[in-house]
């Protein structure tokens, strides 16, 4: 492991600190799994450590670290997400397709642009549903695309061992598989 200083210079971002202190860590003989659980065991007892509980107060409101945590594929969450908007039915294929995906985008007011099936997705997913995760809640499976250093999974080449854990509404670990 390695705890480290990091300094962004690649553009003002209102979601990206400038400026932050990140702990980086690699598990042998492990996957995004195994690193699932170790993160929700990490953050537990960091919260227990300097707060005495693992329930936290964040904007308002309180914020469970006891494992475990939900684990949902991203295309579901964003899935449900849209098809909750809209009011139609969407499925994981539609999200697959960059004609389906991206019209699905333009009905929800964005601009896929030339971005391929993947790509938009994660735009919905970060304009439709990332400030919705308020507790400790790991995303994961994501598409190949946006994610060509994690492992492929061995079910589904279009997805990839990737995990973001989210707390109100922020990411604050991201983790993958190593190829």
């Amino acid at each position: 492991f390695e705890i480290n200083r990091n300094f962004r210079n690649e553009g003002i971002s209102t979601q990206h600190n400038p400026e932050f202190t990140m702990l980086e860590f690699y598990q042998a003989y492990s996957d995004y799994r195994d690193l699932m659980t170790l993160t929700e065991q990490l953050l537990a007892t960091v919260a227990r450590e300097a707060t005495g509980s693992e329930e936290v107060s964040v904007g308002g409101e309180t914020v469970s670290f006891r494992p475990p945590y939900p684990r949902l594929p991203v295309r579901q969450v964003v899935r449900d997400a849209v098809s909750a908007r809209l009011g139609v039915p969407v499925r994981d294929e539609d999200l697959r397709n960059r004609e389906s995906v991206a019209a699905l985008a333009v009905r929800l007011g964005l601009e896929p642009g030339d971005q391929g099936a993947g790509k938009i997705t994660m735009e919905i997913f970060d304009v439709l549903c990332e400030r919705a995760l308020v507790q400790p809640t790991f995303i994961h499976d994501f598409p190949t695309e946006v994610s060509p250093l994690s492992k492929q999974r061995d079910d589904d080449p279009d997805t990839v061992e990737r995990f973001e854990l989210f707390v109100a509404g922020m990411e604050l670990a991201n983790a993958f598989s190593e190829l």
